[in-house]
């Protein structure tokens, strides 16, 4: 499948930068058994998941969402500087 047609029938149109559409539950329409279908070539924003800056706001937000993403505390510990790379990479895709 190409790019062109990957985003016109799984990203949200109209928008600035590009998110994935969810599903019809709120979850992402390529996790299915608790495991990404497309994780090798998966976007920014989910390789980037969970660090993002409103989730790093504050430890209030934070615990919300370990509340309902059962991944969250669970894997391995990163550095500050990975985390700030990858917040990095998020400004530069926005610009």
């Amino acid at each position: 499948m190409s790019p062109v047609v990957f985003k016109e029938k799984y990203c949200l149109a109209g928008s600035e930068k590009e998110y994935l559409i969810d599903g019809t539950d709120g979850a992402c329409i390529f996790l299915q058994e608790n495991h990404c279908q497309i994780y090798l070539v998966r976007p920014l924003q989910c390789r980037t998941f969970p660090f993002w800056p409103e989730n790093l706001k504050s430890s209030f937000r934070w615990k919300q969402l370990k509340s309902y993403c059962p991944g969250i505390d669970e894997g391995p510990l990163h550095p500050g500087e990975w985390i700030e790379d990858l917040m990095q990479a998020q400004k530069q895709e926005d610009q």
